[in-house]
């Protein structure tokens, strides 16, 4: 069996502030994606070689810009069990990796159906980090800090 060393390294920051400022950035850029999603398939829809590429009717665009919600709800009692089973810091990085997996499908896509399943797969990686960020937030910001901090 090999052993592990969970000794801190140099990178290691000191400060307790530096930790809380570095928990608030991660979990700020954790909820811009979920912006930055929407405002990519806002700017993707208007463009006509998107639409004429995948052959989208009013339905099947609908489909493509609503189905990273479907991921969302499938993602809800799945974070749950995850985050109590491995930790809170786990389950954001397995709901990371799965965004990761799915944007490369998303970009690889050639049909609708493909292009689809793989947003409902972002919607699972992004409702994974929108549920485990802001509780792993609370559990780990000083008090002082909590209340703005998770308002952020």
């Amino acid at each position: 069996m090999v052993a592990i060393d969970f000794t801190p390294g140099p990178w290691t920051p000191k400060s307790s502030k530096v930790v809380a400022v570095l928990l608030l950035l991660s979990s700020c850029l954790s909820s811009a994606t979920l912006g930055y999603d929407g405002s990519m398939m806002s700017g993707i829809n208007i463009l006509p070689s998107y639409t004429h590429f995948f052959h989208l009717n009013d339905a099947t665009l609908a489909l493509n810009t609503a189905s990273v919600y479907i991921g969302q709800c499938i993602a809800s009692p799945l974070t749950g069990w995850i985050s109590d089973r491995w930790g809170r810091k786990n389950a954001i990085a397995i709901s990371a990796l799965i965004t990761i997996v799915a944007v490369i499908l998303q970009a690889a896509s050639v049909n609708t159906a493909m292009f689809a399943a793989s947003r409902i797969i972002i919607g699972i990686g992004n409702g994974g980090t929108s549920i485990a960020g802001p509780v792993w937030l609370s559990e780990c910001l000083p008090f002082t800090w909590r209340a703005w901090g998770l308002g952020l």
